[in-house]
Protein backbone atom coordinates (compact mmCIF):
# COMPACT_ATOMS: atom_id res chain seq x y z
CA UNK A 1 0.00 0.00 0.00
CA UNK A 2 2.77 2.02 0.77
CA UNK A 3 4.96 1.46 -2.21
CA UNK A 4 1.73 2.09 -4.66
CA UNK A 5 0.97 5.74 -2.65
CA UNK A 6 4.70 6.67 -3.36
CA UNK A 7 4.27 5.34 -7.02
CA UNK A 8 1.36 7.34 -7.47
CA UNK A 9 3.27 10.26 -6.07
CA UNK A 10 6.11 9.83 -8.55
CA UNK A 11 4.24 9.15 -11.26
CA UNK A 12 1.66 12.88 -10.14
CA UNK A 13 5.03 14.69 -9.93
CA UNK A 14 6.28 13.48 -13.03
CA UNK A 15 3.56 14.38 -15.09
CA UNK A 16 2.64 17.90 -13.44
CA UNK A 17 6.65 18.68 -14.27
CA UNK A 18 5.96 16.69 -17.98
CA UNK A 19 2.75 19.69 -17.94
CA UNK A 20 4.92 22.52 -17.17
CA UNK A 21 7.96 21.93 -19.44
CA UNK A 22 5.06 21.11 -22.38
CA UNK A 23 2.28 23.89 -21.79
CA UNK A 24 3.60 26.56 -19.42
CA UNK A 25 6.98 26.76 -21.97
CA UNK A 26 5.70 26.87 -24.91
CA UNK A 27 4.23 30.37 -25.97
CA UNK A 28 6.10 33.03 -27.05
CA UNK A 29 7.67 36.15 -26.00
CA UNK A 30 8.98 39.83 -26.45
CA UNK A 31 12.29 39.60 -28.08
CA UNK A 32 14.70 42.37 -27.79
CA UNK A 33 18.37 43.67 -28.27
CA UNK A 34 20.45 44.25 -25.62
CA UNK A 35 23.87 46.72 -26.65
CA UNK A 36 26.67 47.88 -24.22
CA UNK A 37 29.17 50.39 -24.91
CA UNK A 38 32.04 51.94 -23.05
CA UNK A 39 29.35 54.71 -21.56
CA UNK A 40 25.66 53.16 -21.46
CA UNK A 41 23.62 49.96 -22.09
CA UNK A 42 20.51 49.82 -24.06
CA UNK A 43 17.83 47.67 -24.67
CA UNK A 44 15.13 48.28 -27.62
CA UNK A 45 12.04 45.90 -28.42
CA UNK A 46 13.37 43.83 -31.45
CA UNK A 47 9.95 45.23 -33.32
CA UNK A 48 11.41 48.45 -33.02
CA UNK A 49 14.50 48.04 -33.73
CA UNK A 50 14.48 46.14 -37.19
CA UNK A 51 11.32 48.02 -38.30
CA UNK A 52 12.90 49.21 -40.98
CA UNK A 53 13.11 45.36 -42.66
CA UNK A 54 9.41 46.55 -43.43
CA UNK A 55 9.35 49.86 -44.81
CA UNK A 56 8.60 51.55 -41.45
CA UNK A 57 10.51 54.50 -39.25
CA UNK A 58 9.46 55.46 -35.78
CA UNK A 59 7.01 58.33 -35.58
CA UNK A 60 8.88 61.36 -33.48
CA UNK A 61 5.36 62.15 -32.74
CA UNK A 62 4.44 59.66 -30.43
CA UNK A 63 6.04 60.37 -26.62
CA UNK A 64 8.37 59.01 -24.80
CA UNK A 65 6.62 58.47 -21.62
CA UNK A 66 5.29 54.77 -21.15
CA UNK A 67 1.67 55.27 -20.40
CA UNK A 68 1.22 58.28 -22.81
CA UNK A 69 2.88 56.73 -25.82
CA UNK A 70 0.50 53.42 -25.19
CA UNK A 71 -2.61 55.57 -24.83
CA UNK A 72 -1.29 57.15 -28.15
CA UNK A 73 -0.48 53.71 -29.70
CA UNK A 74 -3.94 52.29 -28.91
CA UNK A 75 -5.79 55.43 -29.82
CA UNK A 76 -4.77 54.69 -33.32
CA UNK A 77 -5.91 51.28 -33.48
CA UNK A 78 -9.06 52.53 -32.29
CA UNK A 79 -9.02 54.77 -34.54
CA UNK A 80 -8.53 52.21 -37.66
CA UNK A 81 -10.10 49.04 -36.33
CA UNK A 82 -13.93 48.05 -35.88
CA UNK A 83 -15.63 47.34 -32.96
CA UNK A 84 -15.57 44.18 -32.40
CA UNK A 85 -11.43 44.36 -33.06
CA UNK A 86 -11.35 47.63 -30.59
CA UNK A 87 -13.50 45.41 -28.22
CA UNK A 88 -11.11 42.57 -27.91
CA UNK A 89 -7.88 44.65 -27.98
CA UNK A 90 -9.44 46.35 -24.89
CA UNK A 91 -10.14 43.23 -23.26
CA UNK A 92 -6.65 41.93 -23.46
CA UNK A 93 -5.35 44.87 -22.61
CA UNK A 94 -6.85 44.81 -19.33
CA UNK A 95 -6.04 41.35 -18.73
CA UNK A 96 -2.61 41.74 -19.05
CA UNK A 97 -2.40 44.40 -16.71
CA UNK A 98 -3.86 42.30 -14.36
CA UNK A 99 -1.82 39.20 -14.87
CA UNK A 100 1.45 40.82 -15.83
CA UNK A 101 4.40 39.78 -13.51
CA UNK A 102 7.94 41.47 -13.71
CA UNK A 103 10.79 39.09 -12.33
CA UNK A 104 14.36 39.65 -11.81
CA UNK A 105 15.64 36.23 -13.60
CA UNK A 106 16.26 36.15 -17.07
CA UNK A 107 13.75 34.43 -18.98
CA UNK A 108 14.03 31.25 -20.92
CA UNK A 109 14.59 32.19 -24.86
CA UNK A 110 11.56 30.95 -26.75
CA UNK A 111 13.68 31.45 -30.00
CA UNK A 112 10.72 32.62 -32.04
CA UNK A 113 12.07 35.71 -33.53
CA UNK A 114 11.39 34.58 -37.02
CA UNK A 115 14.47 36.47 -39.75
CA UNK A 116 16.89 37.99 -36.93
CA UNK A 117 18.60 41.30 -37.99
CA UNK A 118 22.74 40.72 -37.77
CA UNK A 119 23.49 42.66 -35.18
CA UNK A 120 26.74 44.94 -33.97
CA UNK A 121 29.15 43.23 -31.97
CA UNK A 122 28.33 45.12 -28.91
CA UNK A 123 25.11 43.90 -29.27
CA UNK A 124 22.87 40.30 -28.41
CA UNK A 125 19.41 38.77 -28.76
CA UNK A 126 17.74 38.86 -25.24
CA UNK A 127 14.11 37.21 -24.24
CA UNK A 128 12.30 40.52 -22.43
CA UNK A 129 8.31 38.82 -21.95
CA UNK A 130 7.36 35.49 -22.14
CA UNK A 131 3.57 34.62 -22.93
CA UNK A 132 2.08 31.22 -22.26
CA UNK A 133 -1.03 29.83 -24.11
CA UNK A 134 -2.28 28.79 -20.57
CA UNK A 135 -2.13 30.78 -17.39
CA UNK A 136 0.88 29.46 -15.24
CA UNK A 137 1.02 27.69 -11.92
CA UNK A 138 0.93 31.42 -10.59
CA UNK A 139 -2.47 32.30 -12.50
CA UNK A 140 -0.13 34.45 -14.68
CA UNK A 141 -0.23 34.74 -18.73
CA UNK A 142 2.56 36.81 -18.84
CA UNK A 143 6.37 37.24 -17.15
CA UNK A 144 8.55 40.34 -17.68
CA UNK A 145 12.15 40.70 -16.94
CA UNK A 146 12.88 43.41 -14.82
CA UNK A 147 16.37 44.92 -15.05
CA UNK A 148 15.35 44.81 -18.80
CA UNK A 149 12.36 46.16 -19.08
CA UNK A 150 14.09 49.29 -16.86
CA UNK A 151 16.61 50.00 -19.28
CA UNK A 152 13.87 50.63 -22.40
CA UNK A 153 12.67 53.79 -22.78
CA UNK A 154 9.05 54.44 -22.47
CA UNK A 155 8.23 54.06 -26.19
CA UNK A 156 9.57 50.53 -26.35
CA UNK A 157 8.28 49.44 -23.25
CA UNK A 158 4.79 50.44 -24.79
CA UNK A 159 5.78 48.65 -27.77
CA UNK A 160 6.57 45.28 -26.01
CA UNK A 161 3.01 45.61 -24.50
CA UNK A 162 1.35 46.29 -27.56
CA UNK A 163 3.57 43.23 -29.23
CA UNK A 164 2.31 40.89 -25.81
CA UNK A 165 -1.45 42.26 -26.65
CA UNK A 166 -2.04 42.03 -30.19
CA UNK A 167 -0.30 38.55 -29.76
CA UNK A 168 -2.57 37.84 -27.02
CA UNK A 169 -5.75 39.13 -29.66
CA UNK A 170 -4.61 36.84 -32.26
CA UNK A 171 -4.01 33.52 -30.18
CA UNK A 172 -7.49 33.84 -28.56
CA UNK A 173 -9.52 35.89 -31.13
CA UNK A 174 -8.10 33.56 -34.14
CA UNK A 175 -6.99 30.91 -36.01
CA UNK A 176 -3.16 30.23 -34.09
CA UNK A 177 -1.13 29.85 -37.67
CA UNK A 178 -1.34 33.13 -37.73
CA UNK A 179 0.75 34.82 -34.88
CA UNK A 180 3.83 34.23 -36.49
CA UNK A 181 6.69 36.71 -34.94
CA UNK A 182 6.92 38.51 -38.39
CA UNK A 183 3.03 39.33 -38.36
CA UNK A 184 3.31 40.30 -34.80
CA UNK A 185 6.11 42.34 -35.40
CA UNK A 186 4.88 44.15 -38.82
CA UNK A 187 1.87 44.66 -36.68
CA UNK A 188 3.51 46.62 -34.23
CA UNK A 189 5.90 48.62 -36.02
CA UNK A 190 3.20 49.77 -37.99
CA UNK A 191 1.82 51.38 -35.22
CA UNK A 192 4.52 53.04 -33.93
CA UNK A 193 5.53 54.77 -37.58
CA UNK A 194 5.34 57.64 -39.24
CA UNK A 195 3.64 55.53 -42.07
CA UNK A 196 0.56 55.01 -40.36
CA UNK A 197 0.21 58.87 -41.32
CA UNK A 198 0.47 58.26 -44.69
CA UNK A 199 -2.17 55.92 -45.11
CA UNK A 200 -5.23 56.99 -46.31
CA UNK A 201 -7.15 54.85 -44.35
CA UNK A 202 -5.42 53.48 -41.91
CA UNK A 203 -4.11 50.11 -42.21
CA UNK A 204 -7.09 47.24 -40.46
CA UNK A 205 -5.39 45.26 -37.62
CA UNK A 206 -4.43 42.08 -40.41
CA UNK A 207 -4.44 38.39 -38.88
CA UNK A 208 -1.73 37.65 -42.39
Amino acid sequence: MRLKFVITVLISFMASQALAQGVFDRGNGGGGIKCDDKKNQKVEVLDLYDMNQFGFQLDPAIPSDFNQALDFVIARFEESNDETNVANLQTELQAFKDEVQFVQRPLKDIDDLGIKPKLPAQCQFVQLATQWDEKSFMDRYFLINEPLWNQMNGTHQAALVVHEVFYRVILKYTKKFAASPVVIRRMVGYYFSIQYRANTPPYRFKYK
